[in-house]
């Protein structure tokens, strides 16, 4: 039994709904109010009828709508205040980078305003900054001027967006919205069936939406034109820079593993270091590859120190030119090694085992077979001249 009810029931709520789709389409096109008249009988559908024609349903008046906004909004943009969004990018050269931030959050924050941005790149005494600060519309000149004499000027860039006719349409269209909502909110209020109900809501969901979005868009155009925008890049000064020589050397020495460890000596001495190192043996021969890294003033007592360790097979030089670096200015961290005193200039430095050890054999078996034949040729002619030395008699 119940469960013959429950089929009645969704067969009657089909059919009702059936038929509010039949009505709603025979309705006369171009109303709205159609979709919310759902009973064919002769006297639900004359009150429901004279109900949706006493309602004020907005969509009715869509074109109607459409025609005053755009009257308003033309008369509006005459009496309208101006809504204009400034905005200023600039580049600044300043002494410490870190206490130009400070001050210019300072400015930000004393004008009422607040730091939107900020971020910092470069080690101490060479870092680099930029920032954005919103600060209110009126005290935009004065933020700028007085940013401005922190330092040097590099860039300036000025800008300015017109958004009146933008707020005079996003407020029209949220009149709109509000006003449909109101009407439909009256429709709800004097629905009798379910298709009724559903189809009003489904409508309201998409006005509220509407609303909520023309809304959101408002507030951020006020936002943008109640607070300026100020974007600024912070650098230390420049100042030429030597760029540090570099220098290749082959060698022949007679012993690698000790030239090698001459040579790092040498360099570790001198507040370098040594970059890489690399042995090989080929042919019974060794081999050792070194990069070494040297201060620029060191660098030719290092070159003169490693010619002499053997015989120069090949031998590059490539002097250092002038560049431009940034300059660290006063206050910053003077533990950090200044750029004169960084083990900057390298040298590439490949040993090889020399040939003459092999011959260096040879030569000594040269001398002992020399020594050998001068103390041979020294006997013979001792005893030769004992031999020619005449007998006495007895």
């Amino acid at each position: 039994m119940l469960k013959l009810m429950i089929l009645v029931m969704a067969g009657m709520l089909l059919f009702l709904v059936a038929c509010s789709g039949d009505s709603a389409f025979e309705e006369s096109a171009g109303s709205d109010s159609e979709l919310f008249v759902t009973s064919q009988s002769s006297s639900e559908g004359a009150d429901q009828a004279a109900a949706l024609s006493a309602a004020p349903v907005a969509p009715s008046f869509a074109s109607a709508d459409a025609e005053d906004g755009r009257v308003a909004r033309g008369q509006a943009l005459q009496t309208v205040q101006r809504q204009v969004i400034s905005s200023a990018t600039v580049s600044i050269k300043v002494k410490v980078v870190d206490e130009a931030v400070g001050q210019i959050r300072t400015i930000a924050e004393g004008m009422g305003g607040f730091v939107e941005h900020l971020s910092s790149s470069g080690a101490a005494g060479r870092q680099q900054a930029s920032m954005t600060i919103r600060v209110p519309q009126d005290r935009f000149n004065t933020a700028l001027e007085r940013i401005e004499v922190l330092g040097e000027v590099q860039s300036k860039n000025l800008g300015s967006e017109d958004v009146t006719e933008q707020f005079i349409d996003l407020e029209a269209r949220l009149k709109s919205s509000i006003r449909e909502e109101e009407s439909l909110l009256s429709l709800l209020e004097r629905s009798e069936t379910v298709s009724d109900v559903l189809n009003i809501e489904r409508e309201l969901a998409r006005v509220r939406s509407e609303i909520e979005r023309f809304q959101g868009q408002l507030n951020f155009l006020e936002s943008r034109v109640a607070l300026a925008t100020i974007s600024v890049s912070l650098f230390p000064p420049q100042k030429p820079v030597s760029e540090p020589p570099t220098g290749s050397l082959a060698m022949k020495v007679e012993d690698v593993a000790g030239s090698m460890n001459d040579a790092k000596s040498k360099v570790v001495g001198l507040d370098g270091f040594v970059g890489q190192v690399f042995l090989s043996q080929r042919d019974g021969k060794e081999r050792a590859d070194l990069v070494l890294m040297v201060r620029t003033r060191d660098f030719d007592n290092v070159m003169d120190f490693l010619e002499a360790l053997g015989e120069i097979k090949t031998k590059e030089v490539r002097e250092g030119g002038d560049q431009l670096g940034l300059e660290g200015g006063a206050g910053q961290s003077t533990g950090a090694a200044s750029l004169d005193d960084e083990a900057d200039a390298s040298i590439e430095l490949t040993l090889l085992e020399q040939d003459g050890s092999l011959n260096l054999v040879l030569v000594i078996g040269i001398i002992v077979v020399v020594v050998l034949i001068v103390l041979g040729a020294g006997i013979l002619f001792m005893i030769s001249k004992s031999n020619r030395r005449p007998r006495r008699g007895f």
